[in-house]
């Protein structure tokens, strides 16, 4: 082949194949945000890997083959398989650079490198826009996305890994590598691939996903029973050739020698396993994002990642339909709508100019004619600081895509003229159409009482912080709304539809409200840019800011809520015959409708020292949600003698022991659930410290519940579809109740004390990893 410089061969899929619904959701993405060349990359070795925990058994030599399947948006899906022998040269990236190329080949991608592109390259490398050029291939490479299964192994299989994937050496020690229980992903990077006898050094862009992060327990094997292509046997091939059970497995080069064709319908099966199971993933996604609760399309690096998205789609909502409307008024009072545009200015322009701004508005009626839209487009752009309350309007044009429009009946008495024309003061009404022609825009100052400005001071923590990550000025709040009601109404976007919706002050106001920060009691302090001690936008306990006036119980809550414990009738000594474990229906998605929705940017509902068991007895009737109601407490507290099983775990002093079962414990952090358990239990208990937060009481209602428990509630919902619609065995449901599992737990786990790695200053994370790069 052209480009490829080892044994290959290539595989050129049926129209069966490629319309496969888990490789056709590849063309939705042509020309959009997640236009990558994907290429799941696998490869065999003389003795596969086949757990983590192996090390020191294989080498590079011990490569046989690598495994492509290559797919472009618009593009057919063609799969390679590259072939070496034993006293071949070691695989290095190259040999896929040529695999991708010989694709783009073979595919009939023709496209060049753009300006910005090539730009972009120089920047990033820090060469010049020579170099780049000069090392560029004529035809250009797409951004390359690279799945696998257990990745890091198949990442490992060429010689010169380390010299794209390990940074540590390094300026910029980004962090580019994540590794997740083993799984293998990295944010998109720009590293220059060299050829074999180092003449030129080829500019791509890469990232890595692992199937793995992103899939149920079971291995290919799994995943391929989701995407209906079953994982190959190769025990049927034993029999057949008299070989002990497991001979082919293990001795691969025996498998392509005595079966070539079989060997490579083995070996592609597992590539395209894992660009389909990507595919079926971004399925899943897209039905997600189709339903409003992503604001775009992304590759996840894991299942859990996705989950949170989820959850971050409520945590952005309001806490209930008073939150804004109240907040207004303890700033504002009644006195907001002075701060805004007025209705009208009603107000002509200059004698001389009027005959002409008659005539233009005249022009600009008829919005069925394209150059009448173009023309307001101009206006609205030149003219928006000038206009008054709801001149502009949003509509769908008959492909159901947003324009803005002026609203032309009434527009001669909502222009302020008096200031266009103290900033403009020989403007023509035609000299707007013009290009060349600047126009100097109105830049209201507010004088806002100091009334206003304490009450707003009292409450700033309330808003979202700045890019500089500091709480806004009212100024800024107050410019953002008068900004704002130049619009009549809003264009809100549902996947890939829009919508129009009619608005007032409050939509707007509730853009700049932080509803995740009320609901978590907390922020994040940013790194300096260039601190080598922690990564600017890593968020971790080391940068968190847990609201002390109002969210005191945080630390308490974190060990409260932190771990969990698999109960069964008896820990200990057992001595029955029997010990039962109980497996509850959708446990996890329903614990998720136990949980009610918080507000941490208030004063807790109850915060108490000291209180005896009488005296938290008399409390119990105050609690929202009884047993089910959201607090943490600092107990002591004794089970009777006769107890056969302590009903709550206590947590061990050392890190990541195993929960402690005790009759008898002093000062222990629990949940307030723990603490009814204990006490229907007849424990005697006294109580150092409780705090319950304001919460949402639970009525049966979705609203009601934590974002997390209602992102639960539209997994199990897509579940049970699911089930109806292609059985209670299929992939879709087995795929939403892991993205309902991992939305549980959304506690204090995520916020326990750790710092992100950094993959090139502990390369003993990889080389355990990997376990076979000594070579």
């Amino acid at each position: 082949m052209e480009y490829i410089n080892r044994e290959c061969k290539r595989t050129i899929y049926s129209k069966s194949v490629q319309v496969d619904p888990n490789l056709a959701i590849f063309d939705e993405f042509k020309d959009k945000i997640l236009n990558y060349l994907f290429l799941s990359d696998d490869s065999e070795w003389e003795s596969p890997i086949t757990s983590p925990d192996e090390a020191g058994t294989r080498t590079q030599e011990g490569i046989i083959s690598h495994q492509y399947m290559v797919k472009l948006p618009g593009y057919p899906a063609i799969g390679y398989t590259i072939y070496r022998e034993k006293n071949d040269k070691l695989f290095t990236f190259w040999d896929m650079l040529g695999v991708v190329k010989q694709y783009l080949n073979d595919a009939g991608y023709k496209q060049e490198y753009s300006a910005a592109e090539i730009k972009g390259y120089a920047k990033k490398l820090g060469k010049s826009i020579g170099y780049v050029k000069k090392n560029l291939f004529p035809t250009r490479i797409p951004p390359i996305l690279v799945a696998g299964y257990f990745g890091g192994v198949d990442v490992s299989a060429y010689a010169d890994w380390y010299k794209y994937i390990d940074n540590g050496d390094k300026k910029n020690n980004a962090n580019v590598v994540s590794l997740y229980q083993h799984a293998f992903f990295t944010r998109p990077f720009v590293t220059e691939i060299v050829s074999p006898d180092r003449h030129k050094k080829v500019p791509v862009t890469l990232q890595y996903r692992d199937m793995m992060a992103l899939g149920p327990q079971g291995g290919l094997k799994k995943l391929g029973e989701m995407v209906n292509q079953p994982k190959v046997d190769t025990t049927v091939w034993d029999k057949e050739d008299g070989k002990p059970a497991g001979f082919y497995k293990s001795h691969m080069r025996d498998l392509l020698k005595d079966r070539p064709q079989d060997y490579y319908f083995y070996a592609m099966n597992d590539a395209e396993i894992t660009l389909k199971y990507l595919g079926f993933v971004l399925r899943i996604e897209k039905e997600i994002y189709n339903g409003g609760l992503l604001k775009s399309m992304y590759i996840p690096t894991t299942l859990t990642s996705l989950s949170d998205r989820l959850t971050e789609h409520y945590l952005e909502q309001p806490f209930n339909k008073k939150q804004v409307k109240k907040l207004s008024k303890e700033i504002f009072e009644n006195n907001l709508d002075g701060y805004l545009r007025p209705a009208f200015y009603n107000q002509l322009p200059p004698y001389k100019y009027a005959n002409n701004w008659s005539k233009l508005i005249k022009e600009i009626k008829n919005t069925k004619r394209r150059k009448v839209r173009d023309k307001q487009q101009v206006l609205i752009k030149k003219l928006g600081s000038f206009l008054s309350r709801s001149s502009i309007k949003w509509e769908l044009d008959k492909n159901n895509k947003p324009i803005q429009l002026l609203n032309v009946n009434t527009l001669m008495k909502r222009i302020n003229f008096t200031e266009l024309y103290k900033l403009n003061p020989s403007l023509s009404p035609y000299d707007l159409f013009n290009v060349d022609k600047r126009i100097r825009h109105f830049h209201p100052v507010f004088k806002v009482n100091n009334g206003v400005k304490l009450d707003y001071d009292s409450r700033a923590y309330k808003f979202k912080r700045n890019k500089s990550n500091e709480l806004p000025i009212v100024e800024e709040i107050i410019s953002f709304l008068w900004e704002k009601s130049v619009y009549q109404n809003a264009c809100v976007k549902k996947g890939e539809e829009y919508q129009i919706k009619d608005v007032g002050y409050k939509y707007w106001l509730a853009k700049k409200i932080d509803f995740k920060a009320s609901r978590n009691g907390f922020h994040f302090l940013e790194a300096n840019s260039y601190s080598v001690k922690h990564e600017k936008g890593v968020h971790d306990m080391t940068t968190l800011q847990a609201d002390e006036a109002y969210n005191q119980g945080f630390r308490m809550a974190i060990k409260a809520y932190s771990g969990g414990q698999n109960l069964c009738y008896n820990p200990g000594i057992i001595k029955m015959p029997y010990v039962y474990d109980i497996d509850l229906k959708s446990s996890y998605v329903n614990a998720g409708h136990l949980i009610p929705d918080i507000k941490l940017d208030e004063a807790p509902l109850l915060d108490m020292t000291d209180l005896s068991l009488n005296e938290f007895k008399k409390l119990i009737p105050q609690l929202p949600n009884g047993i089910f109601t959201l607090g943490a407490c600092d107990v002591d507290y004794r089970l009777p003698n006769n107890s056969k099983r302590p009903p709550v775990a206590a947590k061990a002093e050392i890190r990541k022991a195993m929960p402690l079962f005790v009759r008898e414990k002093k000062r222990e952090v629990l949940t307030l659930t723990s603490v009814m358990d204990l006490m229907y239990h007849k424990a005697s208990i006294f109580i150092h410290r409780l705090v319950v937060p304001v919460q949402k009481i639970l009525d049966g209602s979705i609203d009601c519940l934590y974002p997390s428990g209602k992102a639960q509630d539209w997994t199990l919902g897509k579940r049970n579809e699911a089930k109806q619609n292609y059985g209670k065995h299929s992939a879709k449901q087995e795929f939403y109740k892991q993205l309902g599992n991992d939305s549980y737990g959304k506690t204090a786990q995520g916020l326990q004390a750790k710092t992100k790695k950094n993959l090139g200053l502990i390369l003993a994370t990889i080389f355990h990893f990997q376990n076979l790069l000594i070579h």
